[in-house]
């Protein structure tokens, strides 16, 4: 068995997760449809820290633009949100300011070929209106001073976004299909699906950072500058041009959930958000915009 850093952490962040889903969907005897959404929603708030909001429902531009119809994680700190009832409540959808948005998730109970495509374009729909708010620079530490100081010969990793409030995707599925559309539990099998299911997807603008497919099985964003598959380096983010993106399709026995939500916390914890739109609202409601 391999041993994991910090004591087999990331093998006791995933049994702890699917351990969660397994009792609430035992207790409610659901599988689709809005219920696996407030699973995983109760499943996450037992695992993030208490920073960091997380709701269903959409994000929403200055101008009412929405997108999205999933799992948000975002700024609840600073953004408080409008609902009425108990925080771990999770049936009422949310509007969340895209300035406000750390993550998006899409929570499919079974990945199949059809969801695979509808979350890829769901995604790119978030990402290009989250994409509109302003970019918060690598050297910024007050949102609300406009200064940038010289980089003096300073180098910006070119694996990383170029600015520091870019936002994290991601599909999250407690099943998968093989090729013919069959729920498995055989990894290679999901491995084949995942494959096939990449090549019928668009090459979106905007693609998600993680795919996971079960608890074993999942598609890790890299960076590909040379079109090289042995030359991929693994991102927490994609890449601003997509034509470097690539997936590594991996296979990891009974982890990936862990994995993901490693990769979740990495994410979040580097991500810092740029100002809320409070002066906007304050000042619309004023009549002064």
């Amino acid at each position: 068995m391999t041993n994991y850093l910090y004591e087999n952490y990331i093998v006791t962040l995933a049994e702890k997760f699917s351990r969660t889903i397994d009792d609430i969907m035992a207790d409610y005897n659901f599988e689709y449809g809005h219920e696996f959404e407030v699973t995983i929603c109760k499943s996450l708030r037992r695992i993030l820290p208490n920073k960091y909001g997380i709701c269903r429902g959409h994000v929403v531009s200055s101008n009412g633009e929405k997108q999205g119809d999933d799992i948000i994680i975002y700024d609840q700190e600073r953004f408080p949100t409008l609902r009425a009832h108990d925080k771990d409540e999770y049936a009422r959808k949310e509007n969340i300011p895209i300035e406000a948005v750390y993550a998006y998730i899409e929570a499919k109970h079974t990945l199949n070929p059809d969801s695979l495509v509808k979350s890829f374009k769901q995604i790119s729909a978030v990402k290009r209106l989250i994409m509109e708010r302003p970019k918060r620079g690598h050297f910024v530490n007050d949102p609300y001073i406009n200064y940038e100081p010289k980089r003096m010969g300073i180098e910006l990793s070119k694996e990383y976004p170029q600015y520091r409030n870019p936002v994290f995707c991601m599909i999250l599925s407690r099943f998968a299909t093989n090729t013919q559309g069959h729920r498995t539990d055989n990894p290679q099998e999901i491995c084949d699906f995942l494959q096939q299911g990449l090549l019928s997807v668009e090459r979106f603008e905007y693609a998600p950072e993680l795919i996971v497919a079960g608890k074993s099985n999942f598609l890790s964003v890299g960076y590909n500058p040379t079109g090289v598959e042995e030359e991929i380096t693994p991102t927490l983010f994609t890449y601003f041009d997509s034509t470097k993106v690539e997936y590594e399709n991996l296979i990891k026995e009974n982890i990936s959930f862990g994995i993901a939500l490693a990769q979740l916390l990495s994410a979040i914890d580097w991500i810092r958000l740029d100002k809320m739109p409070w002066i906007d609202i304050l000042n619309n409601a004023k009549g002064e915009i």
